[in-house]
């Protein structure tokens, strides 16, 4: 019977640890699923996702895979902000003047382990 409580015991404090854990995850719930559907595409997995503050809100920067793939800017909520760099010509699409020199850089949130 001791045995089964202290099993019991443990069970609950990893569920706990897990929970936990889980719950600061830094990146919202919208863009892990966003970068799920893009890793879903052949080529077209992001390499990583950086935190940044910029005009006051929290934001994120989606760094492409590849070459002339636009670099995407989201916000909390995973709303497109613009494409600050990339693409073709390396300088986005204009959405986002000044990004770089504007937006207070973050942790690496998450990154492509592969």
């Amino acid at each position: 019977m001791k045995i089964l409580i202290f099993a019991l015991l443990i069970s609950l404090v990893g569920a706990c640890r897990s929970a936990k854990v889980q719950g600061s995850d830094p990146l919202p719930l919208c863009l892990r699923k966003q970068i799920e559907k893009l890793s879903a595409e052949p080529g077209n997995s992001p390499i990583s996702v950086t935190q940044y503050e910029y005009k006051g809100d929290t934001v994120y920067y989606m760094k492409a895979a590849c070459c002339d793939n636009f670099n995407i800017v989201y916000d909390k909520d995973c709303r497109v902000l613009g494409y600050p760099d990339g693409g073709f010509t390396g300088r986005g699409d204009g959405s986002l003047p000044g990004f770089f020199s504007v937006a207070k850089k973050g942790p690496v949130v998450w990154e492509n382990k592969q």
